[in-house]
């Protein structure tokens, strides 16, 4: 037997004592004769009535009434990798370049809110996507949790967390090896300026799939990128900016090809006239990152929120004691936050 000590607690039927009465039951049992060696109860400390709960207690109930008599812990090594419950894994090819990409999907757990789904597109979804996907499954059980909404990851057929040569073709703007640094170890630098046809993949294939298999809020869409990724984000936000409403801009390379960004935006600026709508711009970086990416995070800042044709709303955090990859679990539940309001 298993009951959260939470369950019921907002109700005023019959359930709202579901607790007393579960231990009432196991109570009545061994009363009657059942001894310990064949009766079990769990209460699960801020346990709630959801599948997650059950899901988490059924094998471990498993465990109890099939385990070895003798005692000693037995395992078998299961075939296949771990699969994050409420998850699912397309292989998609773009008819536009042809190129190959792996979307991970978070699927809502709940009926749609009016006007649909949120939706949270991100990059590097190979980096990226378990955090957020087990992010979402904890932060929206209810009762009080966050209203259901879609995670969107773009990632790559690959074991790597960074897939390099991949994510700099797809996320740049080409640049001649004249407009950028040496690397550090010497080595050339991979194919770039895939940004404008990898747009279109995601303007024009994927977000359709996305709205056939789910219904979607238009006005609730998001985008979050993180170094190259960051810099997608902002080129999206500077050349097709009703793509998304929200955008987030992690460690953004603005650096990359001698702060092309920045004329980007001067360019397009009057254009696109951010202040007229309701676009959104959240901007992080590390304290203990390279001190040119804080003070370009910082600089673009001011630039925007100075900017007569900046956005309405820009945010910046510099989070302490983070460097440029450790910084991003502290991002995820903040920006799941805003996706979903």
């Amino acid at each position: 037997m298993s009951v959260g000590d939470k369950e019921g607690i907002y109700k005023e039927t019959r359930q709202r004592h579901m607790v007393e009465h579960t231990k009432e039951a196991h109570q009545l049992w061994l009363d009657k004769g059942m001894g310990a060696a064949g009766l079990k109860l769990a209460v699960e400390p801020e346990g709630t009535h959801d599948d997650l709960f059950m899901m988490k207690h059924f094998p471990e109930s498993l465990k109890w009434l099939f385990g070895n008599s003798e005692g000693h812990l037995q395992f078998r090594r299961m075939s296949g990798e771990m699969h994050v419950p409420g998850t699912q894994v397309w292989d998609l090819q773009s008819h536009l370049s042809g190129r190959e990409y792996q979307i991970y999907i978070v699927e809502p757990m709940g009926p749609p809110p009016e006007g649909g789904y949120p939706v949270l597109y991100t990059l590097d979804a190979n980096a990226t996507f378990g955090s957020l996907a087990e992010a979402a499954r904890l932060q929206t059980r209810g009762p009080h949790g966050m209203v259901p909404f879609v995670i969107v990851g773009i990632g790559y057929n690959s074991n790597d967390p960074i897939v390099t040569s991949e994510r700099f073709y797809d996320y740049t703007v080409f640049a001649d090896d004249s407009e950028l640094p040496k690397r550090p170890d010497g080595s050339a630098w991979p194919l770039t300026g895939g940004a404008e046809v990898f747009l279109d993949f995601i303007e024009y294939e994927l977000k359709p799939l996305i709205e056939k298999e789910f219904p979607i809020d238009r006005a609730k869409q998001s985008l979050f990128g993180h170094s190259l990724g960051g810099f997608f984000t902002l080129y999206t936000l500077f050349k097709r900016p009703s793509t998304f409403r929200r955008y987030f801009a992690a460690s953004p390379s603005i650096w990359w090809k001698n702060l092309t960004l920045l004329q980007l935006w001067e360019n397009n600026k009057v254009q696109i006239s951010l202040h007229e709508t309701e676009i959104e711009l959240h901007l992080s970086v590390g304290s203990q990152e390279k001190p040119n990416m804080v003070r370009d995070a910082h600089n673009l800042y001011q630039l925007m929120t100075e900017d007569v044709y900046g956005p309405k709303l820009v945010s910046m955090i510099e989070v302490p004691n983070e460097g440029h990859v450790s910084l991003l679990p502290s991002l995820f539940s903040p920006m799941l936050r805003r996706v979903t309001s």
